[in-house]
């Protein structure tokens, strides 16, 4: 008969769940650090600030500094990514944040030709038209948004309005002529207004339109 081999049971490995740290002897060993079975606190302790009492009694359990192993600690990050944190810190701002512009307009061509509007034919006619005053009076008892408001229908005709389906310098120069002359005409029911100088009425006027410009 052939003999047959009993093979024995391999022999328990004990957890390291069931050994007691060696260093506090309080909280379970989280395995073997530096030489010695201890728990994550104590081996935290020993391997950054440890405090006098407590370093004392990892050398006295027979800690030794050369077991030393670094590149292992999972708190601290990984090299590579202190390398890319490092790398994105020292990466120069762009052209774009450096300039205050976007990009597209860097190798755009500069027109040596300006455009000079003179306006001094348009601020002639505003100036007429606030020396002259309204073509209608209103009278609204002393209530002057009122007045204000019963101007604005009479000189704004909203049916007349045409949609712009380009806007050229022509439209553009004709659009402001518009408006400086419909505004004028719109102020001169304004009481208050018409009490201050001409000059400064057609400045406020010419200053009403600046944002749209």
């Amino acid at each position: 008969m052939l003999a047959v081999a009993r093979i024995q049971d391999p022999i328990p490995k004990i957890s390291s769940n069931t050994v007691k740290c060696e260093i506090c002897k309080i909280q379970k060993s989280h395995g073997n650090h530096f030489g010695v079975n201890s728990c994550r606190a104590c081996a935290a302790f020993f391997r950054f600030f440890c405090k006098p009492c407590r370093l004392q009694r990892c050398f006295e359990g027979g800690m030794v500094t050369a077991n030393f192993q670094y590149n292992r600690d999972g708190i601290s990050p990984p090299s590579d990514t202190l390398a890319t944190i490092t790398t994105l810190n020292t990466i120069p701002p762009s052209l774009d944040q450096y300039l205050g512009k976007p990009h597209f307009l860097f190798l755009s061509e500069k027109n040596p030709k300006k455009t000079i509007i003179d306006l001094h034919r348009l601020l002639g006619e505003a100036s007429k038209i606030l020396n002259l005053g309204p073509a209608a009076p209103i009278f609204c008892e002393g209530n002057q948004l009122r007045k204000l408001s019963f101007g604005l229908k009479n000189d704004f005709n909203l049916a007349k309005l045409k949609m712009a389906k380009k806007m050229t310098k022509s439209e553009i120069a004709g659009n402001w002529e518009h408006y400086v002359k419909k505004v004028a005409t719109w102020l001169t029911h304004f009481d208050e207004y018409k009490k201050l100088s001409i000059g400064l009425q057609v400045s406020l006027n010419i200053a009403y339109h600046c944002p749209s410009k």
